[in-house]
């Protein structure tokens, strides 16, 4: 497997490697699930079931990796990786479904959960405080969210799949003007090598189309300090930065 994805797929790709960009994307994206878990299984402890979604769940690996602290719900608006899931994930504790986190009437069908699980969803929704809003409203009593989005520049490249760059003080006002304490926090932070990046962004099954040149123009013209960024990365920085931010949520009532 190669191309840059946002999808995930653990079984086809070169996990070992810890010099290209399958790899740190796997030790990337597992870790993000690893650290939701644990924080999961350290709040509800021995409590029974947890019932526990996880939105944009792709190709299903992370619903594994969480079942391990209750029962999953795994939720994606693309219907090959939810089959996907289906065929390589499915079980006991896990199940998925068809369906998108910017379509509130149906996410509020779906009950509510003791832990709501968000990775790399916030940069992508129409209207981010009406998602947290929805998650809010869809934990139970006690219950806990975890959400996980990028902590450095991307809507340079990323247009138009992710709506918004949040900075952690950003991040820290839409929790709280939507309800929710942080309880815990982690960051990871990795360099990508430009000429793996290179290789991966001009490979035919690179699955992110690289925005047109009208675009980066504009874009680093409104926001120069983001193009020295760039610049200082692409030389004396030796790579491009790739890194989230994740955060164990409370209700604050």
């Amino acid at each position: 497997m190669a191309g840059i994805s946002e999808r995930v797929y653990p079984k086809d790709m070169d996990q070992e490697s810890v010099d290209n960009i399958q790899g740190v994307m796997y030790k990337v994206f597992t870790t993000r699930y690893r650290v939701a878990a644990r924080w999961v299984l350290e709040h509800f402890g021995n409590k029974g079931k947890v019932r526990i979604i996880d939105i944009a769940c792709g190709s299903g690996y992370g619903s594994e990796i969480l079942s391990r602290a209750g029962n999953v719900l795994g939720v994606d608006l693309d219907p090959e990786v939810i089959e996907y899931a289906k065929e390589n994930y499915s079980g006991k504790r896990t199940s998925f479904t068809l369906g998108n986190a910017n379509d509130f009437e149906f996410l509020d069908g779906l009950g509510k959960f003791d832990a709501v699980v968000s990775l790399a969803t916030v940069e992508h929704v129409d209207d981010a405080d009406a998602y947290m809003n929805w998650i809010y409203r869809a934990l139970n009593p006690g219950g806990v969210a975890v959400v996980c989005f990028p902590s450095v520049v991307t809507m340079d490249w990323a247009i138009p799949h992710h709506k918004r760059d949040i900075t952690r003080r950003g991040a820290r006002r839409l929790f709280s003007r939507n309800g929710f304490e942080v309880a815990r926090d982690y960051y990871q932070n990795h360099k990508l090598d430009m000429r793996h990046l290179i290789n991966e962004v001009s490979h035919p099954e690179n699955e992110i189309p690289v925005p047109p040149l009208k675009h980066w123009i504009s874009y680093y013209l409104t926001h120069p300090h983001h193009a020295v960024l760039r610049a200082w990365e692409a030389t004396a920085g030796g790579g491009v930065h790739f890194g989230d931010q994740e955060y164990l949520l409370v209700p604050d009532g």
